[in-house]
């Protein structure tokens, strides 16, 4: 993944990841999972995803909050 941060976040868990997914009926793609824990929920300014052999443009970000899924 290659992206610009526009903030660092201010805490993530793998279980808010997981509420988020289950309340909009949405999977992240792993990668995208992964940079939010790396990076504590920080905010994509922008972005392109590798993901399976493919590219994919960020176009709009869902940014979970610590304990405010």
């Amino acid at each position: 993944m290659q992206f610009k941060l526009k903030t660092e976040g201010t805490g993530i868990s793998p279980d808010v990841i997981d509420q988020i997914e289950k309340k909009y009926e949405i999977l992240f793609p792993a990668a995208l999972k992964e940079f939010y824990l790396e990076h504590s929920g920080a905010e994509i300014e922008e972005a392109a995803i590798f993901c399976d052999g493919d590219e994919y443009g960020v176009v709009s970000v869902v940014y979970p909050a610590a304990g405010d899924p």
